[in-house]
């Protein structure tokens, strides 16, 4: 097993885990926000610390981390539907990775 398998199944794993203890959520990615989109699963994180030049706290951001094996190609523009919220892709953020992405959504 390589190491990019590994990382894809412990994340597949850690997911799972997270989404049946209800810290991750089933989730619709679309491509540029339209057509049927597909069943995703995403850790969101409401609060997460930016920094700046200096390595103080400038402020919070929402992030999303998706898994690679579910959204393989994800862009600026795109969105996750969770519910009755949609959130749009804004930035990568500081995971990106064979197995996952992190953005910073809006």
């Amino acid at each position: 097993m390589s190491q990019a398998d590994f990382m894809r199944d412990m994340d597949a794993t850690i997911f799972g885990a997270f989404a049946a203890v209800g810290m991750a959520d089933a989730a619709l990615f679309k491509t540029g926000g339209a057509g049927a989109g597909v069943a995703c699963t995403v850790i969101v994180n409401r609060n997460a610390q930016f920094f700046d030049d200096v390595q103080q706290v400038a402020g919070t951001r929402t992030t999303v981390d998706l898994m690679k094996a579910e959204v393989p190609a994800s862009k600026r523009g795109d969105t996750i539907t969770i519910g009755s919220e949609v959130l749009t892709l804004d930035a990568r953020a500081d995971v990106d990775d064979e197995s996952r992405i992190r953005w910073v959504v809006t």
